[in-house]
């Protein structure tokens, strides 16, 4: 199991692109990672849940994405689904 934290500047609203001003909570994801040494491995993620204050855009919260790593109600890694 590893644990990890999301920071650094938000990332943009999947539907206007316009980035978050305001963090609405923060959330532990789990996510099935690649087996590490014949032995599977989870990574408990934390990440944030974001506002979209953009008024013509019909997402009203968003959850960050990390590349590489999560997509979109995905429950394993990226690298993981691509097997």
């Amino acid at each position: 199991m590893v644990d990890a934290a999301c920071c650094g500047p938000s990332g943009p609203c999947p539907l206007c692109q316009h980035p978050a001003a305001r963090v609405h909570s923060r959330y532990w994801r789990h996510i099935a990672g690649l087996p590490a040494s014949g032995r599977q491995m989870v990574v408990c993620l934390r990440v944030r849940w974001f506002f979209c204050d953009q008024s013509r855009s019909r997402s009203r919260t968003y959850v960050e994405q990390v590349a590489g790593l999560t997509e979109r109600r995905l429950r394993t890694s990226t690298a993981a689904g691509r097997r």
